[in-house]
């Protein structure tokens, strides 16, 4: 549920002092990408940023709070409050985020962009108290949207510190602006103002002089000061006394005030400083107290910190510094009480259907059973979309108490494993299995079997992330086995687990070891049939139609794929790769159109709003199958509408196929440098996560770059490199979809390797591999007998020529007519490509390679 007040500026009854200077100082942000407005609590950063934007027609405000480390919910907050700026727009905020695949971000950025470039101009968007946000997707994203944010567009960030937003690279391109505490401080005359004109306190200017110079023109310690100064009668002395630091001087000041209250207010300050937000009738469930609204509104009126969220002043939040004292003096004063208000908030925020608000202060108060009846209740609602926040909210649940509630425990294991945190994941599955023990005798037989079932099933999750192969086999078995057929909770939650990264190359990839990819995948097929659960045998076919087309096994490659096509399964990446597949081998079966065909029926199957990867994943592959047709505007064509040459900095490994294609498509139009960076960072990505297959494909490819460009050396380098991994597991189509460039480049290498041209390579793979590879291209592509002397164009071999028969620059130039800076040109890269010196190495070389 998204609270409205979170997305409107804090008002406040409190007169503000005139900061002319501060407001354009802010002015001068709106000729930059972003404005960081950074310094310690108390500083007035939210006052001037809230009182900047109001003088703004196009200003969205979003309040940032701790649950905002969730992907989904940051994001949905920022498009809501756009809306609400511009209302014209029509955006639809809980529509959009509604689509959101957390897995897949780029989409959603691409989308969001779109938004924002209809847009008036100029568009402020306000992100005050940035400093809460930790989550580093969080993070990327928005320094994407800063790279790609139209120059209309200004994003201000109120924070107590700067964030990593790559500051650097915004300053360096003079993107950024800043103002910081230095800019912050009050002046005397802004002291004087507000000591006078805000707070009616009646000092004399020397005294408010004093005083501005005692606190460092800290607004939040001014305001402490002037609160104390009331009780005071001798000002001057009060004053005279007045030092410390920052810190010491607020600890002083605020004991002060709290101790200079009367017992009720005193209570009320300490109970209600659990919430992070507050009501009256929220107030009195926590205090026991009536008046809870008249009571914030007195706090409001004697400027005790408590800032109203909306023009009803239905909502307040304590000032953050004020907040943060108040429980350290809650603990102090009554240790185990805040446990007991955190329930009591946690009950009156359930009843009112503030159902996330109560989960967060059931945890807090150590109320799990009721804070996972509250998760139970939101499962369905936001487990697809706030992944974050549901593994945040279960991983704060003991183990011993999760258990209980077996499929959240399930669900939490299982993001725990995609998140990488085997060790957590580990520690809940032993306790789950000791919990089944002991539960043995007193639950009846289907109970036992279903958890001996989930057990196997977390067991094989945690086997395939530890690349135990063997026990993700034997976990696999037994899970099938145990599971009753009736149940679909458990069955729903495989196929879960499946479509988030275990169908077509993902799988293999994984595994890497193609053998064993077989041995697993016909293993779960023959499970899954005879389970008679096709959807589940679907998603095995369509990964083993794959495996079969790597390795040029096209005919059962198309059987397999057919098959998992004919079960209609309910899974979208298994229809859609199994698809894939199918036009791949028509494209190899020069079946073009027909290849065509397929792809463009996908695409009109699947919209944007409903399945953007897939919509993306399908233009992508479409630009794949334009460069195997040698249409290369089309394929850029297809490249732009899917959006991936916009995200190159923000790529993950789930994209890895995508930037791939992006790569290919560099490769076939000339973009060579920029092709061989990409792929540099594709391959550094893959060997990270020990994925063999994108390892071999993306090595290929880099051979084939540094070929077409003339860096025969590194090509042969590459190429021996990605040989070497895929020999021993029969890989072909990673090769032979690289079409003429790969057929020249190993007729190349051949004839390299038959004249120890690479020297200093250690040669590990067998040339009847090498020579297996030349033959399926040939039949693909043909015998050109120009393949053979590609080592060289044809100009550079006519000098090659010339160069042999001795004739000087100049003879050589006459004789081409060109001119001699050009033969120059030609020679530098007969040096280059041949790896030589000298012109007498060079027809050396040339002759080892019958090119003389």
């Amino acid at each position: 549920m998204m609270i409205s007040t979170k997305i409107h500026p804090p008002r406040s009854r409190l007169p503000l002092v005139e900061r002319e200077r501060l407001l354009q100082l802010l002015d001068e942000g709106l000729n930059c990408k972003l404005t960081v407005v950074t310094a310690p609590a108390g500083f007035g950063k939210s006052t001037l940023l809230g009182a900047w934007a109001s003088r703004h027609e196009h200003a969205a405000w979003v309040t940032l709070d701790r649950q905002e480390n969730d992907w989904v919910s940051f994001w949905s907050y920022i498009m809501a409050a756009v809306g609400a700026a511009h209302q014209e727009s029509g955006i639809q905020a809980e529509a959009m985020t509604s689509r959101i695949n957390p897995r897949n971000p780029h989409i959603w950025m691409g989308e969001v962009i779109r938004v924002l470039t209809q847009l008036p101009a100029p568009f402020v968007i306000v992100l005050d108290d940035y400093h809460v946000i930790e989550n580093e997707q969080i993070h990327r994203s928005m320094s994407y949207l800063l790279r790609h944010l139209p120059e209309y567009i200004h994003i201000y960030i109120g924070s107590r510190n700067e964030p990593p937003l790559r500051l650097p690279q915004l300053r360096l391109r003079g993107e950024l602006h800043k103002v910081g505490m230095q800019e912050l401080r009050f002046t005397g005359d802004e002291g004087a103002a507000f000591f006078q004109h805000c707070l009616s306190l009646p000092l004399a200017r020397r005294e408010a002089d004093m005083l501005v110079a005692r606190t460092e023109g800290w607004i939040g310690c001014m305001q402490l000061a002037a609160l104390s100064l009331r009780e005071k009668r001798e000002y001057k002395e009060f004053i005279r006394h007045f030092s410390g630091q920052h810190r010491d001087v607020a600890e002083f000041l605020l004991m002060e005030v709290l101790d200079n209250q009367p017992e009720r207010t005193k209570k009320f300050l300490l109970y209600t400083s659990i919430c992070s937000r507050m009501s009256g009738p929220l107030c009195e469930a926590i205090t026991g107290q009536a008046g809870g609204q008249t009571e914030l509104e007195e706090l409001e009126r004697s400027h005790l910190f408590v800032i109203p969220l909306d023009d009803e002043r239905g909502w307040y939040r304590y000032h953050y510094l004020f907040q943060d004292f108040l429980q350290a003096q809650l603990k102090k004063r009554s240790p185990g009480q805040a446990t007991r208000l955190y329930a009591l908030a946690g009950k009156w925020l359930e009843e009112h259907g503030l159902a996330e608000e109560a989960v967060e202060h059931y945890l807090l108060g150590e109320q799990y059973e009721d804070a996972l009846r509250m998760i139970e209740g939101l499962r369905d609602r936001i487990a697809q979309s706030k992944l974050e926040t549901m593994l945040r909210w279960l991983s704060a649940i003991p183990p011993r108490i999760l258990n209980r509630t077996p499929q959240l425990d399930l669900f939490c294991i299982c993001l725990l494993l995609y998140n990488g945190r085997l060790s957590e994941a580990e520690e809940r599955i032993e306790v789950m299995e000791a919990s089944l023990q002991q539960a043995r005798n007193v639950e009846s037989e289907a109970e036992h079997r279903l958890r001996s079932s989930a057990l196997s099933l977390i067991r094989m999750m945690l086997a395939h992330h530890q690349r135990d192969f063997t026990a993700v086999l034997r976990y696999f078995e037994q899970c099938v086995d145990e599971v009753p057929e009736s149940n679909s909770g458990i069955l729903h939650l495989i196929t879960h687990q499946l479509d988030l990264g275990l169908v077509d190359n993902n799988l293999i990839a994984h595994i890497g070891s193609l053998r064993v990819a077989e041995q697993i995948i016909l293993r779960s097929i023959e499970v899954w049939e005879k389970k008679q659960h096709s959807a589940f045998a679907a998603v095995s076919y369509e990964n083993y139609s794959h495996l079969l087309y790597e390795w040029n096994r096209l005919d059962e490659a198309e059987h397999w794929a057919a098959l998992a096509l004919k079960t209609k399964a309910e899974s979208v990446p298994v229809a859609l790769y199994a698809a894939f597949t199918m036009a791949r081998i028509l494209q190899v079966r020069e079946a073009a159109p027909q290849a065509l065909e397929i792809m463009l029926q996908l695409k009109n199957r699947y919209t944007v709003q409903e399945h953007g990867q897939a919509v993306q994943r399908i233009s992508v592959e479409l630009a794949r199958l334009a460069l195997a047709q040698g249409d290369i505007k089309q394929a850029e064509a297809w490249i732009q509408e899917s959006g991936i040459d916009q995200l190159e900095d923000e790529f993950s490994l789930n994209q890895i196929y995508e930037y791939y294609v992006l790569a290919q498509t560099r490769v076939a139009s000339g973009r060579y440098e920029e092709a061989i960076l990409l792929l540099e960072k594709l391959n550094q990505l893959a060997r990270q996560h020990s994925r063999q297959g994108d390892v071999v494909r993306t090595l290929a490819l880099h051979s084939v770059a540094y070929y077409c460009a003339g860096n025969v050396q590194p090509a042969m380098h590459k190429l021996g490199e990605a040989l070497e991994i895929a020999e021993e597991e029969g890989y072909i189509r990673s090769f032979t979809d690289e079409g003429a460039p790969m057929l020249e480049l190993l007729a190349a290498y051949v004839r390299m390797r038959q004249t120890s041209f690479l020297r200093g390579e250690k040669f590990r793979v067998r040339l009847e591999y090498v020579k297996k590879l030349i033959g399926c291209l040939r039949q693909e592509h043909g015998d050109d007998e120009t393949l053979k002397s590609s080592l060289l164009t044809g100009q550079e071999l006519k000098v090659l020529q010339l160069i042999e028969s001795e004739l000087t620059n100049k003879e050589i130039a006459a004789e081409l007519t060109v001119s001699v800076a050009t033969i120059k040109t030609h020679i530098n890269n007969i040096y280059r490509k041949m790896n030589v010196k000298s012109r007498f190495e060079a027809v050396h070389r040339g002759k080892e390679l019958h090119l003389l």
